[in-house]
């Protein structure tokens, strides 16, 4: 009796496929220059992410992907155009469109300062913000416009979706959005920064603003070494492979119809980064019939139509905080990854459950 009731439990676990949208922020970097004026911006540099002459960062992602058959959305930073030339980004477009992943919208409105002729001197009197939920309408409207002719000029498609910078959002960057013809967006990782407008504090799921589908980053709480618990956003660089598998298999088991996780080239310079990618596509391949890869548009038009899901955070135990910690921390974590590999139903067990509840930890977005 008990192992038929195990055996129908996996059954209906397996019902349903769970979308995973792997986004990219694709973005040059002001490499402080803000702040000291002998530096400059960094370009393709920033994108390619040499190690020891060989490119780990966007090759290496769109090889990894390629391998699983993965589709995945690049969030194309757009504005960095008021600094770099037009081509400087456009050269890194027609091998992600040739892999068929989608392209959205990135806006990071500090590279607006480069208009201003005396930008340094600017930068030095009054320290340029990065918030797209601190602009006027005018501002967005102008920032949308700029950024969506930057895309065209590099031959993109028209985007459909919106990232912004950091993940700084409020309500008037969807009516933005919506005026600018882009109705999805993946602003908000609560986990990273928390907007001043709760009806905007989403863990996960799908909900609709100004016509605007948002789609957020996955944020779950977990311990730190004090064990206090913390709301993290899911990420490559700040997620183990264990804890980013048990995160997947226990937003299937609340009923998620999609996760969306976040990373940038830059990230893949380091070695277990890089482990952690393959081992994440591996895994999902390997259990198609219950995970598939997707673009944050293939995710959106799943969810049309059907009421908004706002989950509450998936919680991780102590137990569970204390191997991310191990693997972020030691390199100990890769090993354990390949070790607890051996069956995807495995990796909850032992670490807790998801229960529902209800601030921020440093990530790189």
């Amino acid at each position: 009796m008990i192992r038929k009731k195990i055996l129908i439990n996996r059954r209906a676990f397996c019902l349903m496929t769970m979308k995973i949208a792997i986004t990219v922020d694709t973005e040059f970097s002001i490499n402080g220059a803000f702040r000291d004026t002998s530096t400059f911006p960094a370009g393709k540099e920033r994108v390619l992410c040499p190690v020891n002459g060989v490119p780990q960062g966007l090759p290496f992602i769109l090889e990894s992907l390629s391998r699983y058959g993965a589709k995945a959305t690049f969030f194309i930073e757009a504005l960095q155009r008021a600094y770099f030339p037009t081509q400087e980004m456009g050269v890194f477009i027609p091998p992600i469109l040739q892999d068929g992943h989608e392209i959205g919208l990135h806006l990071h409105p500090c590279w607006l300062n480069f208009q201003k002729p005396n930008w340094r001197e600017y930068a030095k009197r009054f320290s340029p913000h990065d918030h797209c939920d601190a602009m006027s309408d005018a501002e967005l409207d102008y920032a949308f416009g700029f950024g969506l002719e930057s895309l065209a000029e590099i031959g993109a498609p028209k985007p459909q979706s919106v990232r912004t910078g950091s993940l700084r959002c409020s309500s008037k960057v969807y009516s933005a959005a919506a005026r600018h013809g882009i109705n999805i967006a993946s602003n908000l990782g609560i986990g990273y920064c928390r907007p001043a407008e709760q009806e905007l504090h989403l863990y996960g799921g799908h909900k609709q603003f100004h016509g605007v589908t948002e789609l957020p980053v996955l944020t779950f709480k977990k311990f730190n070494r004090f064990k206090l618990q913390k709301e993290k956003i899911l990420t490559i660089t700040g997620t183990s492979f264990i804890l980013t598998r048990y995160l997947l298999e226990q937003a299937h088991k609340a009923g998620y119809e999609h996760i969306v996780l976040l990373t940038h080239p830059f990230e893949f310079i380091e070695p277990r980064n890089r482990e952690r990618l393959v081992a994440l596509c591996a895994y999902i391949a390997e259990n198609s019939e219950i995970f598939s890869f997707a673009t944050i548009s293939e995710c959106a038009a799943a969810v049309a139509g059907k009421p908004a899901f706002t989950p509450a955070p998936i919680e991780v135990s102590f137990r569970m905080s204390c191997l991310n910690m191990i693997d972020n921390h030691s390199g100990l974590g890769g090993r354990l990854s390949a070790i607890s590999g051996a069956d995807h139903f495995s990796a909850g067990q032992g670490f807790g459950n998801a229960r529902g509840t209800g601030q921020r930890k440093r990530q790189t977005v």
